[in-house]
């Protein structure tokens, strides 16, 4: 497979330099890279600066994912909560162009839950907009009839102060007119790991279930148990939104109408969560100050002061 070291510019400069490793899975890994086009106007193909760059490994099925990946985000467009695709390649070398942005979801909590300077109220803030954030990405890419099939924690990224969803290699598009959050065949026969989140509204449930007490955020997550069931922290066989749609209903209208109530119950949910959140800007500017102190702790640490010298 082609290096991305040997892919050029048009003035024949290397146009990606800086590479950085970001992340790796089963099927693909992630890179930091620095884009350097000959020309930067016209088309977001042609974004210039830092981006990550999503290479498939030594498999045809991970290319396959790949390109089936590219497609979902093609068929998303832009959503202040789906990371964004700036290009795709689909010949050798295979790779998407694709937004960089910083932390998972999983990691901004346990920085915000670590933090003792911070208060609690300012922390549920946090929490609320963090999930509002989540539901937001979910009935987006629901409305374009798209099951993102892997919603955990750790695939959601920040950037700008907003959670992004990312990685739709496990996606798929549905067909029917009602269809729930996540394939329900997506981890059937797979064994629970109560640490894992199964359902994406269980991962919505278990950033605010452990960190907020008001009654406000209880009737939210009252609410968000009736569109989907946790079924990380329950019972293996409990239903799933699917099954309960199933069970629930006998015709296609019925059906079809449960489907628009999972969309209004959502919907609701973000509404309430606008109102307690806490702003974008707001999030930015902690998060830049989380990452300005533990920099200058990283340094301090990898130049001790030798106070025999002083």
């Amino acid at each position: 497979m082609k290096d991305l070291s040997d892919i050029k510019n048009a003035r024949g400069n290397p146009l990606y330099t800086n590479q950085k490793p970001l992340g790796e899975g089963f099927k693909s890994k992630v890179l930091s890279v620095q884009r350097n086009p000959t020309f930067t106007f016209m088309g977001v193909g042609r974004k210039k600066g830092e981006v990550a760059i999503k290479r498939p490994l030594h498999n045809p099925e991970a290319q396959k994912e790949l390109s089936h990946e590219a497609t979902i985000y093609k068929r998303l467009g832009r959503h202040e909560n789906i990371l964004r695709l700036y290009d795709n390649h689909q010949k050798n070398p295979s790779y998407l162009v694709m937004e960089q942005a910083g932390i998972t979801a999983l990691s901004a909590v346990n920085k915000v839950k670590n933090d003792k300077n911070l208060s609690c109220e300012k922390k549920n803030k946090i929490y609320c907009a963090f999930a509002g954030d989540m539901v937001a990405a979910l009935l987006y890419s629901r409305s374009k009839k798209v099951l993102q099939n892997d919603a955990h924690t750790e695939n959601y990224v920040l950037k700008d102060g907003r959670l992004k969803i990312i990685d739709f290699g496990s996606s798929k598009i549905s067909t029917e007119p009602y269809f729930p959050l996540q394939d329900p065949k997506r981890f059937e026969g797979v064994e629970r790991n109560p640490k894992f989140d199964y359902h994406p509204i269980d991962a919505v449930i278990r950033i605010l279930d452990k960190n907020n007490t008001s009654q406000d955020v209880q009737d939210i997550i009252n609410i968000l148990r009736t569109i989907g069931q946790d079924i990380s922290t329950k019972d293996k066989n409990i239903k799933t939104d699917e099954d309960i749609i199933n069970a629930q209903t006998s015709t296609d209208a019925e059906k079809k109408q449960a489907h628009h109530d999972i969309s209004r119950k959502m919907k609701d949910v973000i509404l309430r969560l606008k109102e307690i959140r806490a702003s974008p800007h707001d999030i930015k500017t902690y998060f830049d100050r989380v990452v300005a102190q533990e920099k200058r702790q990283d340094k301090v640490k990898s130049h001790p002061i030798d106070f025999d010298k002083q």
